[in-house]
């Protein structure tokens, strides 16, 4: 409600003739017009964003949990699916039509275990 408010005001003051790319504060650009009326301070943004958010990293708490898990998964998926496609692959009567569609969705699925493991240690190396 106060950010409707106070763009209302802020379109309200303004003149009709005002250019809108001059260099005074946005109408559109809320968090500029709240820290431009000293509503809002930075400090106070960086406190709504962390409070709706979260905190920017885990605690040991919840990290060593959810990388067991995220390890236990990789682990199973990956051997799994690699056994399915050395038994398809290995025996001549097992080569139908079937368990060649359920060699390539082993596969695939490896693929997407290898790539999101991937990318998240990618994104926690690089934006860390």
């Amino acid at each position: 409600m106060l950010i409707i408010v106070n763009m209302a005001l802020v379109l309200a003051t303004r003149s009709p003739t005002e250019n809108i790319n001059s260099t005074a504060v946005s109408p559109f650009n809320v968090t500029e017009s709240l820290l431009a009326s000293n509503l809002l301070t930075s400090a106070s943004i960086e406190d709504y964003i962390a409070s709706v958010l979260g905190p920017k990293r885990l605690t040991l708490r919840w990290l060593i949990p959810l990388t067991t898990i995220y390890a236990v998964i990789f682990l199973t998926g990956m051997v799994g699916n690699t056994c399915t496609c050395l038994v398809i692959a290995r025996n001549q009567y097992m080569q139908t039509a079937t368990n060649c569609y359920l060699f390539n969705l082993a596969v695939a699925d490896m693929l997407t275990l290898l790539c999101e493991y991937l990318c998240k240690n990618y994104r926690r190396v690089i934006f860390a």
